[in-house]
C-alpha cells in the first residue's frame, strides 16, 4: 500500500488503511529521518486523541521508537494536538507525534507530525519522512531507550492561564458552555474558565469513540446538543472544540452558529485594540476577505497561504506574525505556540467580550458596521472520478460565468479561486484528509452565496 500525506500528516480509515503495520512503516520512517539527521538523542513527544485505538497506536508508535534508541515521552492521557505541540518545545524534543484523525469521521485515525518549534512539521520535513516509508524493519537498531510517562496538561494549562486577564473575564457575569464533542480538548477550557471564575457547562465528556454517530467537527449540523445547552443553561455563547482540540467552533445566546470567519476577526481586532500586540496578520486562500479590510484598516501586512495550517507555521517561525487563522476555525496567535489552538482561540474570544462589554451578536453587527456584510458557506461533494475529472478540467479551462456571476479573476494558489467581482469569492479545492471535493464561497448575502455554491455544483456535475 503506498501511504501518502496529507496536509499534516496521514490519516485512512481504520483496519483499511489506518493499521499497526502502516503506522509502524511511517514511525519508522519519522525515526530514521531523526537519526539521519542526528536528532535521535532530543527524542519525541507521543499523544493521542479519544478515537478507537488511539492509545494502543500510540503505545505501538512509542516502542517502535524506542526500539531504535529514540527516547519516548508518552501522554498518559488523551490530550488536544496544541496540548503535544506545547510539550513538544518545552521538553526540547526533536519531534511530535499524535495519533489522531481531527476531525474525520469516526472510522479514521492518523497520525500529525509535529516540529521541535511546537507547531506542524513544515513541508519539507513531511516530504523526506513520506520519501522514507518502507514495510521493511530500520537496519542498525541500537539499544532500547527509555519511554517516560507525562501528564501533558502539567505545563501547559499554567502557562495559557497567563495569555488572559483572568479577573477580567470573573468580573464579566459570562456564562459559557463547552461542548469538547467527546474529543482530546474535554477538561482543558472548561477547567481553564473555572480557574477564572467563569460560570460553565461542559457537555459530551466521557469516552465515545463513535462520536454519537457525527464527525467531530465544530460546525453548524454538528452542534445541535451545544445549541439546546446554551438555551436550557441560559448561557451566553457556546465554545465547540474539534477531536483533537486544534479547532474552535462558536455559537451565540441564542444559538445561532458563528462562522470561524467572524471569530478571527474579532480575535484580530481584540489583540490589536484592546491588547495592542504588534505584528501582521495571515489566513488561507479559503478565509474571509475581511480580514483583508481589517489588515488594511491596521496598516498590517497581510499574507495568504495555500491551505493547510504548516503554511502560516512557517509565517510565525520567519517573521513577525500576530494571528493566523484557517476558515476552518484554526487560529494561532503570537506570545504562544507556532499552532492553531482552539482552547486559547476560546479563552480570547471571551476575554473580548468580556473587555468589550458586548454579547457575541453586538460584536458582530459592529463587524458588519464596519467592513460589511459578509456571509460565508462550505459545500462538501463526494470526489467522485467524473468530478475529478471535471474539476482537473476547470482547472485547465475555466469558464467566463459561474451561474450569473461574471468571473473577473482566478487564482491557482491552492484548488481554482474564481473572484466575482463585487459579487464576492468561490474556491474550489480537493480535501487533504478526506475524499471530498470542498466548494468554499462568500458573499455580501446570505441568499446570493447560496447561488454561488449551488452554480458551483452545477458546473461540477455537467
Amino acid at each position: 500500500m503506498k501511504i501518502e500525506f496529507g496536509t499534516e500528516g496521514w490519516r485512512g480509515l481504520i483496519s483499511e488503511q489506518f493499521t499497526f503495520e502502516n503506522l509502524r512503516a511511517v514511525v519508522r520512517a519519522l525515526t530514521a529521518f531523526l537519526l539521519a539527521h542526528g536528532k535521535g538523542r532530543r527524542g519525541v513527544v507521543v499523544g493521542y486523541d479519544t478515537r478507537f485505538l488511539s492509545r494502543e497506536y500510540a503505545q505501538e508508535a512509542s516502542n517502535v521508537l524506542a526500539s531504535s534508541g529514540v527516547e519516548v515521552f508518552l501522554a498518559r492521557e488523551p490530550a488536544p494536538s496544541p496540548v503535544i505541540s506545547y510539550n513538544t518545545k518545552t521538553f526540547r524534543a526533536a519531534a511530535g507525534l499524535v495519533v489522531t484523525a481531527s476531525h474525520n469521521p469516526p472510522v479514521y485515525n492518523g497520525i500529525k507530525l509535529k516540529g521541535p518549534y511546537g507547531g506542524p512539521a513544515l513541508p519539507a520535513m513531511l516530504e523526506e519522512i513520506a520519501g522514507r516509508i518502507s514495510f521493511s524493519d530500520l537496519e542498525g537498531e541500537s539499544s532500547q531507550a527509555e519511554i517516560h510517562e507525562f501528564h501533558p496538561a502539567a505545563t501547559y494549562l499554567p502557562r495559557v492561564s497567563t495569555l488572559v486577564d483572568g479577573s477580567n473575564l470573573a468580573r464579566s457575569g459570562l456564562r459559557v458552555v463547552v461542548d469538547s464533542m467527546y474529543g482530546a480538548g474535554q477538561g482543558y477550557l472548561s477547567s481553564l474558565l473555572r480557574r477564572c471564575g467563569v460560570p460553565c457547562l461542559e457537555i459530551r465528556t466521557g469516552y465515545n469513540p463513535g462520536f454519537d454517530g457525527i464527525s467531530p467537527e465544530p460546525v453548524a449540523k454538528n452542534l445541535g446538543a451545544l445549541v439546546a445547552a446554551v438555551r436550557d443553561y441560559g448561557a451566553d455563547l457556546g465554545l465547540a472544540l474539534d477531536g483533537d482540540g486544534d479547532r474552535l467552533g462558536v455559537v451565540d445566546q441564542d444559538g445561532n452558529f458563528v462562522d470561524p470567519h467572524h471569530i478571527m476577526v474579532l480575535i484580530a481586532r481584540h489583540l490589536v485594540e484592546n491588547r495592542h500586540w504588534p505584528g501582521d496578520f495571515a489566513k488561507t486562500v479559503a478565509t474571509t476577505v475581511m480580514m483583508d479590510k481589517l489588515a488594511r484598516a491596521y496598516e498590517r501586512r497581510l499574507h495568504v497561504t495555500p491551505v493547510g495550517f504548516k503554511h502560516i507555521t512557517r509565517l510565525f517561525l520567519e517573521g513577525d506574525l500576530l494571528l493566523g487563522g484557517e476558515e476552518s476555525g484554526g487560529i494561532g496567535v503570537r506570545n504562544h505556540i507556532p499552532e492553531r489552538d482552539g482552547t486559547v482561540a476560546g479563552l480570547l474570544l471571551l476575554e473580548a467580550l468580556a473587555t468589550w462589554n458586548l454579547s457575541l451578536q453586538e460584536l458582530v453587527t459592529e463587524i458588519h458596521d464596519l467592513f460589511g456584510p459578509h456571509y460565508y458557506q462550505r459545500l462538501d461533494c463526494s470526489l467522485t472520478p467524473e468530478m475529478k475529472e471535471r474539476y482537473h478540467a476547470l482547472a485547465e479551462n475555466a469558464p467566463d460565468c459561474l451561474g450569473r456571476f461574471r468571473i473577473t479573476a482566478t487564482e491557482p494558489l491552492d484548488g481554482i479561486k474564481f473572484w466575482l467581482g463585487k459579487h464576492g469569492w468561490v474556491l474550489l479545492r480537493a480535501s487533504g484528509t478526506e475524499p471530498l471535493l470542498r466548494v468554499y464561497a462568500e458573499s455580501n448575502s446570505l441568499r446570493k452565496t447560496k447561488e454561488i455554491l449551488r452554480s458551483a455544483r452545477k458546473i461540477l456535475l455537467k
